[in-house]
């Protein structure tokens, strides 16, 4: 791994961070934005889908132009489109024009998010794929974790505008960054021939120190579009991969993106409601890296079928645990284990599945069908509780989710070793 390679993944991990920062604002916002404008927990359930609905439309819509344009295009345009609903959610005056600018932002995330993944596999070796996979996929809750932080210290001293206007400015310094430090991969320009792809070939071969090339070798699949990854030699792994991606969803983001507000409700401040998602998204960190080692010395279909289930019933747990704050805490660290990570090895799975020529488009498409599971779990969670269901019931309900996931996993035959990048 050249520091080409190295400084790329790097920059990679910090978008990613961004974006789980961007993305889950709305959570740590959302307990003084409801106070502040009266709204109950349905309404405040749509607001945190809004992101989640324009992650999956922008990874549907827009995923499938990284795999013409480029990987580096994509993520330029919508980092500006992220830095932009961000700046404008911190002046939003009204319940609709917040939705609005949610689903905006959403976009934006759901388009790069593909991008960034495929870009990362390229970039890496085969023999480091995974981890380094693993490795910027753990950027999302990293950035969750030292997001909360900072939006607990924020709410603290100024009011919630402050989370946007923070998420905002960091995203817009990021794109300079990216536009320095993220080449376009080697692995696309092989595969789709932009005009100049021999001159940019070299010029990334020289900066990793191997010698040029003189002509390009034999090119490959020349044109491929979203549909392409679900013809018959890639439909089984598709399905499974959309099935068990979507129903995870719905338990990942109703379990954290309603912590803070669930935590509120039994008494606690804001920022201590905060705190709470701040230990989650630790825990979410620590299972990032649990599995990519995991997934070095075992099948990856073993290890998240394990993890999905251990979801489901640490969801159940936390919905369970006595209301005292540092129990809360702990249980949330180790549901944030067992979520987050098994949301990480779903990156992985990907990854191994999709060949480049279709990467982005394959990614685009899980996570576009699956992010609708994000949508549907905070909002199915808001009128849970909207109609007297208390924690407790409403995550034994939300928890099926993960645990239908595991079971679909263990049950799909393994086939050919490499059908799972192992």
């Amino acid at each position: 791994m050249s520091w080409l390679q190295v400084r790329g993944i790097a920059v990679i991990f910090s978008l990613n961070a961004l974006d789980g920062f961007d993305l889950l604002s709305i959570t740590f916002a959302a307990p003084n934005i409801a106070r502040l404008w009266s709204l109950d927990a349905h309404a405040v359930g749509l607001l945190i889908s809004a992101g989640l609905a324009g992650m999956a439309i922008g990874s549907l819509l827009f995923a499938p132009m990284a795999d013409r344009v480029g990987r580096r295009p994509v993520a330029l345009v919508f980092l500006s489109f992220i830095a932009i609903g961000m700046l404008l959610a911190s002046a939003a005056s009204s319940w609709t024009a917040l939705l609005a600018l949610r689903l905006f932002t959403g976009l934006g995330i759901g388009a790069i998010i593909p991008s960034i993944t495929s870009l990362t596999a390229e970039y890496s070796n085969a023999r480091r794929r995974h981890l380094a996979v693993t490795f910027i996929a753990i950027g999302f809750p990293i950035g969750a974790l030292v997001g909360g932080a900072v939006a607990a210290w924020l709410l603290i001293h100024y009011e919630w505008r402050s989370i946007f206007l923070f998420g905002g400015v960091m995203t817009a310094l990021s794109v300079p960054v990216v536009w320095r430090s993220m080449p376009e991969s080697i692995g696309f320009l092989l595969t789709r021939r932009p005009p100049g792809a021999l001159e940019r070939v070299n010029r990334a071969l020289a900066m990793m120190g191997h010698a040029p090339v003189p002509v390009l070798p034999e090119a490959v699949a020349q044109r491929a579009v979203w549909f392409d990854v679900v013809k018959s030699n890639l439909l089984a792994r598709t399905l499974v991969l959309l099935a068990t991606y979507f129903l995870h969803s719905a338990t990942y983001y109703y379990a954290i993106t309603w912590i803070p507000s669930v935590v509120a409700e039994l008494g606690y401040s804001a920022s201590q409601a905060t705190q709470v998602s701040v230990w989650a998204n630790m825990g979410g960190a620590i299972g990032g890296m649990v599995v990519g080692l995991l997934a070095s010395h075992f099948p990856i279909r073993t290890v998240m079928a394990v993890m999905l289930a251990c979801s489901a019933v640490l969801v159940a747990v936390f919905g369970g645990a006595p209301g005292e704050l540092t129990l809360l805490k702990l249980a949330a660290a180790v549901m944030g284990l067992f979520l987050t990570g098994s949301v990480i090895g779903f990156y992985a799975l990907m990854t191994a599945s999709f060949p480049t020529a279709v990467r982005a488009s394959g990614i685009g498409l899980v996570i576009g069908i699956g992010r609708f599971g994000s949508v549907l779990g905070p909002a199915a969670a808001g009128v849970l509780f909207s109609v007297g269901l208390d924690r407790w019931q409403t995550a034994l309900i939300m928890a099926t989710g993960s645990l239908a996931a595991a079971a679909i996993l263990a049950a799909r035959p393994l086939g050919r070793a490499n059908d799972y990048g192992h």
